[in-house]
């Protein structure tokens, strides 16, 4: 998946095989890597996207899994998350094959993509998917990191552990307690163009069985003349979201679920997103917004309880 991990395990006087827990879980994810990942010419997400016809196409029990759940998160926002948006990413210059414009794409050539974008282009199948419009491609990027998170955690679950932190690029789930027998605590990253991951902290949140996912348009960008176009394409419209929202977090009870969300609260507008999360129960969610003098004022909903560091 192009991305580090981590995991922690407290174990109390259990023995812990460490190097027998590492290689399962990289073979887990290796596994998942060959199924989904653009980054894989080989792998069956390329492999589809690729085939520029109708055929039915066998897909892996975990593939069909995401592509499920995925279909049913585009349903609920309405749109905001959409799997099918590689065509868009490719023509804004994001991804393995993007096509790394010099310049933003003309309007006419986005619109001519958005075309060949939507969830309803897809047929999913009991073991395999078709394309209706031949031109269909799948990127599963915004979820793949977050399934990750969940294959691991179930493993270790059913395994008998039960406190336990799995991080995958910054998507994270956990359970039970940490070595101190405390609630696990993770940093929200403050937005900041010249910061790596965890360098300058926002927020602290703690996590009690839940899972964690953030979604920022402010590392993976496009640099216009100045002007800041965000890796996070808004599937409705073909272009990058343009809402001054640079960071959203959101809590659910898996990490697919909150990665999934995460995305999508980053296309729509704070006050769809709020409407949004305030609807379902299962969800919660922390925003960081912009002014365009790069002041910043975090939201969050009822529920999404933090420690402010600044």
């Amino acid at each position: 998946m192009g991305t580090t991990y981590s995991v922690k395990v407290v174990t109390g006087y259990r023995y812990l095989d460490k190097t027998a827990m590492q290689t399962g879980i990289d073979s887990i994810l290796q596994e998942l890597n060959r199924q989904v990942s653009t980054w894989d010419m080989e792998s069956e997400i390329s492999r589809f996207n690729h085939q520029n016809s109708s055929a039915r196409f066998f897909i892996s029990d975990q593939f069909k899994s995401i592509l499920t759940k995925g279909e049913e998160i585009s349903r609920i926002t309405h749109g905001a998350f959409d799997f099918t948006i590689y065509p868009l990413l490719k023509l804004w210059g994001f991804g393995p094959e993007a096509n790394n414009p010099a310049e933003i794409p003309d309007n006419a050539v986005i619109r001519k993509t958005l075309n060949h974008v939507g969830i309803g282009k897809l047929e999913i199948g009991e073991n395999n998917i078709s394309k209706i419009d031949s031109l269909l491609q799948l990127d599963l990027n915004a979820i793949a990191k977050g399934f990750g998170v969940d294959l691991v955690f179930e493993w270790l679950k059913k395994d008998g552990y039960n406190d336990i932190f799995i991080e995958i690029g910054g998507e994270i789930r956990c359970s039970g307690m940490n070595l101190n027998g405390s609630s696990w605590r993770v940093g929200v990253d403050m937005p900041n163009l010249h910061s790596d991951p965890g360098d300058i902290i926002s927020a602290l949140v703690e996590l009690n069985n839940t899972a964690i996912a953030t979604s920022g348009n402010y590392r993976n960008f496009l640099d216009e003349g100045g002007v800041f176009r965000a890796h996070i394409i808004d599937p409705r419209t073909g272009y990058p979201a343009d809402n001054g929202i640079v960071s959203v977090s959101v809590l659910a009870g898996d990490c697919l679920t909150a990665d999934a969300f995460a995305t999508a609260l980053s296309v729509l507008d704070i006050i769809e997103g709020r409407s949004l999360v305030d609807q379902r129960e299962s969800l919660e969610a922390l925003w960081i917004i912009s002014d365009e003098d790069r002041n910043y004022q975090s939201f969050s909903s009822e529920n999404f309880h933090f420690t402010e560091l600044r």
